[in-house]
């Protein structure tokens, strides 16, 4: 599973209320690589459990909050990939290629500013950049347009 997809499968589990979850740093390989006991065989039987969904809402961000967090200022971090923070690619659902105005690009990190950083005011916006395009009045940002603007500059 890729960095990526652990991250967000912890984060999901976060939101529904579950922290018992934790990432295997390195996954089966590393696991296997540090000399740590590794079973095989039958598998005893299981007493299957109910999972309790709390939806934990605080740490999910609406539109309506991502705009208000430009307006304040706020940081935003664009966890997605590079490439996608930078327009060179884009998802199909989205109108335009970028990121929202003012975004820095942590790739994948939403994980590590919450559960390692110790941040405690960190939302995800899950709409994401197919949310923020909806409507053609919320401004996208070319971050690759922006590093042409300096490099003329400086040139």
């Amino acid at each position: 599973m890729s960095p990526l997809h652990s991250t967000r499968g912890r984060w999901t589990f976060k939101i529904l209320g579950h922290d018992e979850v934790a990432i295997l740093d390195g996954g089966f390989a590393g696991w296997q690589q540090q000399g740590f006991d590794v079973a095989s065989g039958a598998v005893a039987d299981v007493e299957p459990k109910t999972f309790e969904v709390s939806l934990r809402e605080e740490l999910l961000a609406t539109t309506e909050q991502v705009e208000q967090a430009r307006q304040d200022q706020a940081q935003l971090v664009d966890a997605r990939p590079s490439d996608y923070f930078v327009g060179e690619s884009v998802s199909p659902a989205v109108r335009d290629a970028g990121t929202i105005p003012g975004a820095r690009s942590l790739p994948h990190h939403r994980f590590v500013l919450s559960e390692i950083a110790g941040f405690d005011n960190v939302a995800m916006y899950d709409g994401s950049m197919a949310a923020w395009t909806v409507s053609e009045s919320r401004p996208v940002q070319l971050a690759r347009r922006g590093l042409e603007r300096l490099q003329e500059a400086l040139d």
